[in-house]
């Protein structure tokens, strides 16, 4: 119990951990600082960790993984939007 526990709330952090950085980019539509790379490597993990989630019939790491997917594409529109 305990661990199911510790993971529902590593998952819930790994979501909103992209919540500022995307709120702020949206604000002053200032990307420049923002590295495309990092945030691909993030989709791509979280992708591949959907994939295993729906393997093993998880529900919350698939809720946590769209939701993760769903930030980081955001954040790549923005970067890809706005950079000049």
């Amino acid at each position: 119990m305990i661990y199911e526990t510790i993971g529902v709330i590593g998952i819930v952090v790994i979501c909103i951990a992209g919540l500022p950085q995307l709120v702020k980019t949206v604000k002053t539509k200032s990307v420049e600082d923002l590295s495309l790379p990092f945030f691909i490597l993030i989709l791509v993990g979280a992708s591949l960790l959907l994939v295993y989630s729906f393997y093993i019939e998880d529900l919350i790491y698939i809720i946590g993984n769209i939701l993760t997917i769903l930030i980081t594409v955001l954040l790549i529109a923005c970067i890809v939007g706005w950079r000049k």
